[in-house]
C-alpha cells in the first residue's frame, strides 16, 4: 500500500506536470498583466473622453455668453428702443437747453454743429432718470458718433461700450476728418477727469475742484481726426451739480 501511495505522489509531481503547471501559470499572469493593462488604458480613455467633454461644455458655454454680450452691443437693439428724448423734459427747461448751444459765429462750424449740440445738451440734463444708459446708446448710434477714451496727449481710443468711453466724436457734415467732440454726460467731471482725463484740454470751464454730474456744452471741442487727433478749438462747458 505505501509503495502504491509512493508512486502515486511521483506521477504528481513529475517533471512533465511541473513544467505544464509552470507554463499554465506563466499563461494566466500574462492574461492578467494584460487584461490589466487593457483596463487601465480603458479608464484613461474614458477620464480624456470626460475632460474633452468637459472642455467643449465651457467652450460652448463661452461662445454663448459671447454671443449674448454681443447682442447687447450690437447698435441695432439700441436702433429698436422707443423714441426717449426728451425725458419728460418741460418746455422751459427744453428752451434753456437749446439757447445755451446757440453757434458760436466765430466758429466756422457753428451752423452744422448747432442742432447736435442742442439735441446732446437735453440728453445730459436727464442722467438722473431711469434708463439713461440706453439713452445714451441711442444717441450715439442716431448720430453715428465715435466712442473714444483717453490716453494722453492728443491720442484718443475707440471704445467698445458706451459706459466705458470718454468722449463721443461726430463727424461734421461737408468735412474731412472734422469733428464735434463731448464729453459722455454720464461720467461726472471731478478733479481726476479734469486734469488727466483730457477734459482740460478739449474744453474751457470754470472748474475750481469737487464734482460735478452735469455738463452743458455752450461750444463743443473741435478735432481733426486720425491717429494723433489734433485740436483746432477749445470747446467751452458749463458744469452743475
Amino acid at each position: 500500500m505505501e509503495n502504491v501511495e509512493a508512486a502515486a505522489g511521483a506521477a504528481m509531481f513529475s517533471p512533465e506536470t511541473s513544467n505544464m503547471l509552470i507554463i499554465l501559470s506563466l499563461a494566466i499572469n500574462v492574461i492578467l498583466l494584460f487584461a490589466f493593462a487593457y483596463l487601465y488604458a480603458t479608464r484613461r480613455q474614458e477620464e480624456q473622453v470626460t475632460q474633452l467633454e468637459n472642455s467643449v461644455r465651457k467652450l460652448t458655454n463661452n461662445v454663448k455668453i459671447l454671443e449674448k454680450r454681443l447682442e447687447e452691443k450690437n447698435p441695432r437693439v439700441v436702433h429698436t428702443l422707443p423714441d426717449m428724448k426728451p425725458f419728460g423734459m418741460g418746455a422751459d427747461e427744453r428752451n434753456a437747453a437749446a439757447e445755451e448751444s446757440e453757434p458760436d459765429e466765430n466758429d466756422e462750424y457753428a451752423e452744422l454743429w448747432a442742432e447736435f449740440v442742442s439735441e446732446y445738451n437735453l440728453l445730459a440734463a436727464s442722467m438722473n432718470v431711469p434708463r439713461a444708459m440706453e439713452a445714451c446708446e441711442k444717441f450715439v448710434y442716431d448720430h453715428g458718433a465715435r466712442m473714444m477714451t483717453y490716453s494722453g496727449g492728443t491720442t484718443f481710443i475707440p471704445a467698445i461700450e458706451v459706459g466705458e468711453s470718454n468722449y463721443w466724436a461726430w463727424k461734421i457734415p461737408d468735412t474731412k476728418n472734422i469733428y464735434a467732440m463731448v464729453p459722455n454726460p454720464m461720467r461726472p467731471c471731478d478733479k481726476v477727469v479734469y486734469e488727466s482725463g483730457g477734459l482740460k484740454l478739449l474744453f474751457e470751464m470754470d472748474y475750481n475742484g469737487g464734482v460735478f454730474r452735469k455738463y452743458i456744452v455752450e461750444r463743443p471741442a473741435i478735432l481733426a481726426g486720425g491717429n494723433e487727433w489734433q485740436v483746432q478749438h477749445q470747446g467751452e462747458l458749463k458744469l452743475e451739480k
